[in-house]
């Protein structure tokens, strides 16, 4: 399967996002068992909390590829390190 230049670069910046924003506090949330609610709203503004809403309602109106590379890429961080 081949991703589109969109899709690569959706994945490109949630890559980039993880690193930045999941991974300096993963081992804390990880270790304290809490759920990171300072995430949601970078989430929300990287549009991941609504990835398939139409765009007709706001929405990007991802495609299921674009879904699926999301919920590939998301857990990742626990490979990676500060």
């Amino acid at each position: 399967m081949q991703f589109t230049e969109d899709q690569i670069a959706f994945r490109d910046t949630l890559k980039r996002f993880i690193d930045k924003e999941v991974v300096p506090i993963a081992d804390e949330v990880d270790r304290s068992d809490r759920f990171p609610a300072e995430l949601v709203p970078k989430f929300g503004d990287m549009g991941l909390l609504q990835l398939r809403l139409p765009e007709s309602y706001g929405g990007p109106g991802a495609n299921l590829t674009t879904v699926c590379i999301a919920a590939e890429e998301s857990p990742r961080y626990r490979n990676r390190s500060p």
